[in-house]
């Protein structure tokens, strides 16, 4: 048996504005597809800034989260960071909240931190994000900017945030042990000056 899948979601995955037009004729916009997402969910994974735009114009909700609580704000970052950025600041606008955490804990800053993507840090950070909040291996967005890799200019960000390098997670560890057992020289020496 063949796979239907909604005109809505075929517009989203194809940027495809005029078949978007037609199937919310008929499809409400928070329709989830497989997995709990939505059309803007989709579309803003994919970085497609127009269709961003134009959903965001249809008034979804912009904070519905995945099976894995997952948000359009969280998907919507990359290391690509101008895209990213672009996607972030209309989410943000519309009202995405920068502290919604997916099933597992984790934050858009935490996202940021992980990819290393320098614009969406500030961003997230400007919009309010707790600087501080842990997922549920009680770590944060220092521990995921380490796990990402060997950024200082992140970690630098982090800390200048106020972020508490002395959080230690479930293993017992610190961000220092972190950026040592990983490789990490260059945020090691920041975290550590």
């Amino acid at each position: 048996m063949a796979l239907v899948v909604p005109n809505l979601f075929l517009a989203a995955q194809n940027n495809d504005k005029d078949l978007m037009i037609e199937a919310l004729k008929t499809t409400d916009i928070n329709m989830a597809g497989p997995g709990g997402y939505t059309a803007l969910m989709v579309v803003a994974n994919y970085g497609f800034v127009d269709m961003v735009d134009y959903l965001l114009s249809q008034g979804p909700n912009v904070n519905a989260q995945s099976e894995g609580g997952q948000t359009a704000l969280a998907l919507s970052i990359s290391p690509k960071e101008e895209e990213s950025a672009l996607v972030v600041e209309k989410l943000l606008a519309a009202g995405a909240d920068v502290n919604l955490a997916s099933g597992g804990g984790n934050t858009p800053l935490m996202e940021a931190a992980y990819q290393g993507n320098k614009a969406v840090l500030q961003l997230v950070l400007k919009a309010g994000a707790d600087v501080n909040a842990v997922n549920k291996f009680n770590e944060t967005a220092l521990f995921s900017a380490l796990v990402g890799g060997d950024e200082p200019e992140i970690v630098s960000l982090l800390l200048k945030a106020g972020i508490n390098k002395e959080v230690v997670n479930v293993d017992g560890e610190l961000a220092t042990d972190i950026a040592h057992r990983l490789s990490r020289p260059r945020s090691f020496t920041v975290l550590c000056s």
